[in-house]
């Protein structure tokens, strides 16, 4: 006669290959589904670099710049008649001010003072052809360096990535976007 312990462990070796023949069958029912990445929601959304006509940047330690799309569609300073404006810059700056990639949103309340949104180290006012307007406040760097504290008008503030920020400052001062254009023949050049 056979053991009561032989018949539970052929029993269990049954019903092992049932499962494992049930499983052949459908595979799809016991692996995950491919997980699909989820998008970095972007920073300024619904706001087309075209559809720009006014940027004023500030920070503390410099004057306003104000820049001004004309009427033949050429980006120019405000507040000055002779110095150009290097289109290309410009249209940089809308591009990586659009696409700006929000690491993290922040869910709750918390003090502007205390994220540097208070004082912001940069001010970005934007304007487009409807007359709608935006005020992007640049404040200080996350305790990790991964990012920015930057809040839109009043919505709850972001963390931006630090590359993007950081670019960000370099492309709003005066400098960076004043065209270099060379100097005539005959007089002499003062850029190095």
């Amino acid at each position: 006669m056979i053991k009561r312990s032989t018949w539970v462990t052929l029993a269990f070796f049954v019903v092992l290959v049932g499962f494992a023949i049930y499983w052949q069958k459908s595979p799809e029912t016991f692996m995950s589904p491919t997980p699909t990445p989820t998008p970095f929601p972007i920073f300024l959304p619904g706001w087309s670099e075209k559809e720009i006509s006014l940027i004023e940047i500030s920070a503390p330690d410099e004057n306003i710049i104000v820049l001004k799309l004309d009427s033949t569609k050429q980006w120019a300073l405000a507040n000055s008649d002779h110095d150009q404006v290097a289109q290309g810059k410009i249209e940089e700056l809308l591009t990586t001010l659009r696409t700006a990639t929000i690491i993290s949103a922040i869910n709750n309340p918390v003090d502007p003072a205390v994220i540097g949104l208070e004082e912001p180290k940069l001010s970005i006012r934007l304007q487009n052809t409807k007359g709608e307007t935006v005020l992007i406040k640049i404040g200080d760097k996350t305790p990790t360096d991964s990012g920015y504290y930057a809040q839109m008008d009043e919505n709850l503030p972001v963390i931006l990535r630090s590359i993007t920020v950081e670019d960000l400052v370099v492309m709003t001062k005066k400098e960076s976007l004043i065209a270099t254009l060379p100097a005539p023949e005959g007089t002499p050049s003062t850029n190095p």
